[in-house]
């Protein structure tokens, strides 16, 4: 019983360890402030950068995309 006990508190241990790593090296494209919104400012910027060439338009269309979202987000 020890021993099933101690795996699960091992497993238990290792799947919080790897959630917490993950999570903190996800980033939002276009996301300046870090927060996970893309404002309407940063999409100005992103727009900007992409004229430059700083960015590709695939970038530019996943932000934009993003940047749709966030209004969802602050309704919520």
């Amino acid at each position: 019983m020890r021993k099933k006990t101690t795996r699960i508190f091992v497993l238990f241990l290792l799947f919080f360890g790897i959630g917490d790593a993950a999570a903190e090296d996800f980033q939002v494209p276009g996301d300046l402030d870090g927060d996970p919104i893309v404002s309407s400012e940063e999409l100005e910027i992103a727009e900007q950068d992409q004229k430059k060439g700083k960015i590709t338009p695939e970038d530019l269309e996943k932000i934009r995309h993003i940047s749709g979202y966030s209004g969802v987000i602050n309704k919520i």
